[in-house]
């Protein structure tokens, strides 16, 4: 009797899970406010790269299914990086000066088990002047984000969601920051 009670726990579990879809890579950031200040350039270009070995700040967990899902993260990261930025309205478009957004993952470590998926990023920020190669902005941006139990069943999805909620959350504290920074640095008007 005992063995037919785990046999049928065990076939309950599967069949709930194998029903579960994995919910996909969603970075993108809500409820973006539009910035009362912009930065003086035109926005051209956002990249998005991961660090080297010297420069990573932890564990670097991008690839944990290989270069195709190293590549999707990548360009997940990016498209929802640019929505950000074109949704706030932070760089001026009328601007002569030109300038890229380049973003570098230092660090996205997730715990293997568990059961909020506690998961860790920091991404080095970096706004350009393509006109003479200055630096306008540089800082580095650390998120956290969780995903409680009762959000699904699997392990695989809170896993997913998990990570989703840290990189939203690193773009919006990314530019909540810039945001500010355009404030404090907002032309005096000549009089």
């Amino acid at each position: 009797m005992k063995r037919l009670t785990v046999f049928l726990a065990l076939f309950t579990c599967l069949t709930l899970s194998g029903c579960v879809s994995l919910p996909p890579l969603n970075f993108s950031a809500r409820d973006i406010q539009f910035s009362a200040n912009k930065i003086d350039g035109d926005l051209r270009n956002v990249s998005v790269s991961l660090a080297s070995e010297k420069e990573k700040t932890g564990d670097l967990e991008v690839g944990l299914l290989g270069n195709v899902y190293e590549q999707s993260f990548r360009s997940t990261f990016k498209d929802s990086l640019e929505e950000a930025l074109h949704a706030s309205g932070v760089f001026n478009p009328s601007s002569n000066i030109k300038v890229s957004v380049f973003a570098k993952v230092l660090k996205f470590d997730s715990p293997p088990m568990g059961i909020t998926f506690t998961t860790e990023m920091d991404v080095l920020y970096k706004v350009q002047n393509l006109n003479d190669g200055s630096t306008i902005y540089e800082k580095m941006i650390s998120s956290v984000g969780e995903c409680e139990a009762s959000f699904a069943f699997t392990g695989a999805t809170r896993y997913t969601e998990a990570r989703n909620r840290t990189v939203q959350n690193n773009i919006k504290s990314f530019i909540v920051d810039l945001q500010e920074f355009a404030r404090q640095h907002k032309p005096i008007p000549s009089k």
